[in-house]
């Protein structure tokens, strides 16, 4: 892993991580990570696919919670709201808008009108 890059910044490095399922909702459940983005140890966070298809991640940490909201917009357009919260009042807010460049995105099939759950066989 790579971002915000400074000279005396660099982050790098593996982690692993698995997909845990509610057993009575799949479209929602846990996500478990070796390492977490802001801490180096193991997290556990939740995920929940809502009726549009997208994504929501909320992991906490030691010092702050992050609650991460990804929209698939089309085949080629990702969104995704990130709102970090340290426990002691400071708060950031991101809102990024991802685009596919390339030819490789003219083989990924259109999305239906109604989203399916990507984790189950669920119509949400």
């Amino acid at each position: 892993m790579q971002w915000d890059y400074r000279e005396d910044d660099i982050h790098e490095g593996k982690t692993v991580f698995a997909i845990v399922p509610d057993a009575d909702t799949p479209c929602r459940g846990r996500l478990l990570r070796e390492r977490g983005y802001a801490e180096i140890m193991p997290v556990v966070g939740r995920y929940q696919m809502n009726d549009a298809g997208g994504l929501l991640l909320t992991t906490d940490y030691e010092i702050m919670s992050a609650i991460e909201r990804f929209w698939f917009v089309s085949p080629d357009i990702r969104m995704r709201l990130s709102v970090v919260k340290l426990y002691g009042g400071f708060s950031n807010t991101a809102l990024c808008t991802e685009t596919r460049v390339g030819a490789a995105s003219e083989a990924i099939p259109k999305p239906p009108v109604r989203h399916r759950c990507l984790l189950c066989s669920c119509r949400r």
